[in-house]
């Protein structure tokens, strides 16, 4: 928790935050964004310091942007916070430039609030430790954004249910690690979406909303990757021939990962979709223009897309540059993947760019201002406000030591199956069960004497570990994660107080009880109003609010804290005096 007083003016010339773990952070700024000015412009601040200050972070401050509304911490918490994230060799203000052009606006759109731009928000630019993100759940790279989500829910004027994730290449890779249910981050978002990445071996179990935006001629990160090859290994629908690729090349990869369509469709998948992931694609629910293009930039991007098995390429049969290489066609299709109403989860959507590469979409409202997609980026995170998760209480055993599973195995290529590389302790791989909603097993495995690694391999509950066999040389232990439900019970109805005795008559007037009189002779009674609380156990009343009982103790005696009215007061006290008038 953070240990900071939230500012409640709009220019802020410095303020310094605490972390409990003694990291501090630094914001300075406050002014109009550059090219603005007056009392309703847009403001910026910069900011440093915090859990996973380290490596080439130190070099980038934190550049947050906020729309008018956004910019006094003690306006109505409705702004929506987008968290923009890098791509490998690039840096903040690159990702800044790609989203929202220069500063000054032509059109002054960037930051118009109402709902067809994506409504109020603040936006911030965040360095990865290296050249590229940790691909991690846990690390510097997640502690540094997760902190950063804590500082801006109270110092702005955040919605916690419109916190988002956007990333490029690689900053798109690391939030398709970090959005498991075991990753602490993962609670705080309401809606991720990545441009150009994959490279994950198994959906991201989060119900948070998932857009998934990919060109289909992409030749770093391959759009997709055919299962069906000739020896059982991959192939990419383009090869990865860049010099930047450093080596990864996809063809005769003997472990698999989700890309593009492939990717969306299992995220989908864990949502309830019962459609072919493998098969054809949903209908799109409409067509974009988010590309710059013509003939000849599109017969480029087309030839330099190569297989690594046969020329022509196969996979180029499918496009056509006629069909859309000239200004203003609509060649982004919009996917909208069907997931049932009753699984409380977010929507899945694929934006599929076709005959595009890896470059960031380049269409802008105006020449040099925002792109395209950072507007239709604002609106699928504004459309899919709200946070979802899993029902129950998650809790661990472990099952034995010695074995591994063998039906399915830990080395066969699954979207069941999620390999966590890196692991320092059977107890890590134990916490990642543990709190990941999907994991039904993990097995802890030494590969090190093999120059491997440590690794955990979680099975989700959509295939289980269902057979182990001895494999003490891997020293493996084996963890069963369960979830109980416990179902919600309705209000318990206040009781129907009981019927009052009407007292016999008698003799001659009697003045009423001192005991009845509730109200003094001056002031006249509302029957209507509180009277205080009574712990019914069984419908029987053992506490009372007016004689020192609470809600706290009535819940330890298994009671219902039951509010009443003076007329019911009035009614109990007289029934109470005329029974003990004897005594």
């Amino acid at each position: 928790m953070f240990q900071i007083s939230a500012f409640q003016v709009v220019l802020l010339s410095s303020a310094l935050f605490s972390w409990a773990a003694g990291q501090e952070f630094a914001m300075t700024g406050g002014e109009c964004h550059e090219g603005h000015s007056g009392p309703d412009c847009p403001r910026q601040w910069f900011l440093t310091g915090g859990p996973g200050w380290t490596g080439q972070r130190t070099d980038w401050p934190v550049e947050v942007i906020c729309s008018p509304s956004c910019t006094d911490a003690s306006s109505p918490k409705e702004c929506s916070l987008i968290l923009a994230m890098h791509g490998v060799y690039s840096n903040p203000g690159d990702q800044k430039w790609l989203m929202m052009g220069h500063s000054t606006d032509p059109n002054h759109e960037t930051f118009i609030e109402d709902d067809e731009h994506g409504g109020p928000y603040c936006i911030s630019f965040h360095k990865s430790i290296g050249e590229g993100w940790e691909f991690a759940c846990g690390g510097d790279d997640e502690a540094h954004l997760e902190a950063f989500i804590h500082f801006a829910l109270d110092n702005f004027p955040i919605s916690p249910d419109a916190v988002n994730l956007h990333g490029f290449s690689s900053g798109g890779i690391q939030i398709h690690h970090m959005m498991n249910t075991g990753c602490s981050i993962e609670s705080l978002i309401s809606a991720a979406s990545s441009y150009g990445s994959g490279m994950t071996e198994a959906p991201p179990t989060t119900k948070a909303a998932y857009l998934i935006a990919q060109g289909t001629h992409d030749d770093w990160v391959s759009y997709d990757l055919k299962k069906e090859a000739p020896d059982g290994i991959t192939i990419p629908s383009c090869e990865c021939t860049n010099s930047g690729c450093n080596g990864l090349i996809y063809y005769r990869m003997d472990y698999f990962f989700l890309q593009g369509p492939r990717l969306a469709g299992a995220i989908a998948r864990l949502r309830g979709y019962t459609g072919d992931i493998w098969g054809s694609l949903p209908n799109p629910s409409e067509h974009l223009d988010l590309i710059n293009d013509n003939p000849s930039r599109c017969a480029a991007r087309k030839n330099a897309c190569i297989s690594p098995l046969a020329n022509p390429n196969p996979f180029n049969a499918d496009y056509d540059c006629d069909d859309i290489a000239f200004s203003g066609s609509l060649e982004t299709e919009v996917i909208e993947y069907p997931i049932p109403a009753d699984s409380d989860a977010g929507a899945v959507t694929l934006m599929k760019m076709n005959l595009h590469n890896h470059d960031y979409p380049d269409v802008r409202r105006s020449s040099y201002g925002p792109t395209e997609f950072f507007f239709q980026l604002k609106k699928f995170f504004h459309e899919n406000r709200g946070r979802q998760s899993y029902p129950g209480t998650r809790s661990i055993s472990q099952v034995g030591t010695g074995s591994i599973c063998e039906n399915p195995t830990w080395y066969a290529i699954s979207i069941d199956k999620n390999r966590l590389w890196h692991m320092t302790s059977s107890i890590e791989c134990m916490n990642r069960c543990r709190d990941d909603y999907r994991c039904a097993d993990a097995f802890y495995l030494d590969l090190t004497p093999w120059n491997g690694d440590y690794v955990c391999v979680i099975y989700y509950d959509t295939a289980p570990c269902v057979s182990t066999t001895p494999a003490s040389w891997f020293n493996p232990v084996h963890w069963k994660g369960t979830t109980e439900i416990v179902p919600t019970l309705p209000p318990t109805p206040p009781p129907t107080p009981a019927p009052v005795p009407v007292p016999a008559p008698t003799p001659a007037p009697v003045p009423a009880p001192t005991s009845t009189e509730i109200c003094p002779a001056t002031e006249e009674l509302t029957p209507s109003a509180s009277a205080g609380y009574a712990c019914l156990v069984n419908g029987a009343s053992v506490e009372d609010s007016n004689f020192g009982g609470t809600s706290a103790s009535c819940a330890g005696k298994g009671g219902d804290w039951a509010e009443y009215d003076c007329a019911t007061a009035e009614a109990h006290l007289a029934y109470f005096d005329a029974e003990t008038a004897g005594y």
